[in-house]
């Protein structure tokens, strides 16, 4: 699991969500293999979780974690489990 934390005091350029676009998507999922590449883990299926933060004073902040929050398709050749 890989997890992406995005905060934006105001939503005046759009919400924290509205900042993982597909482009940053696609750099995270890269970074991730690179990762496990790296680690000699093989190519593992992965979850991206994000936790978004929205507000700027820490007591009256929104924090909301979104699980699977955006999928990446499976390297090429890759077999999902049975």
């Amino acid at each position: 699991m890989f997890i992406e934390v995005k905060a934006r005091a105001t939503d005046r350029f759009g919400g924290p969500g509205e900042a993982i676009t597909p482009a940053k998507q696609a750099r995270i999922a890269r970074l991730a293999q690179q990762f496990l590449t790296a680690r000699r883990l093989g190519d593992r299926p992965c979850r991206f979780d994000a936790v978004l933060i929205s507000g700027e004073d820490p007591r009256s902040q929104r924090i909301e974690l979104v699980t699977a929050a955006f999928e990446i398709a499976p390297p090429a050749g890759h077999r999902a489990a049975p």
